[in-house]
């Protein structure tokens, strides 16, 4: 449920029930510039909003140390 507000479609890959999954990961296996380009904005995404993984565990530290 969050993940579709915070991603679009050109950042990750969204599918609606395993059949849906299993063509996509099909058609992404062939696909593979087109995968590697949304994985890439989705990284982008992630570390411009700040919840790459030292950002998580710099905070995360403040609460436990603080």
């Amino acid at each position: 449920p969050e993940t579709p507000t915070f991603y679009t479609d050109k950042e990750a890959i969204f599918y609606d029930d395993m059949d849906d999954l299993v063509n996509k990961i099909n058609y992404y296996r062939q696909h593979r510039d087109e995968l590697k380009q949304i994985t890439e904005n989705g990284l982008r995404k992630v570390n411009a909003a700040g919840f790459n993984y030292e950002n998580i565990l710099q905070r995360v530290l403040q609460k436990v140390l603080s």
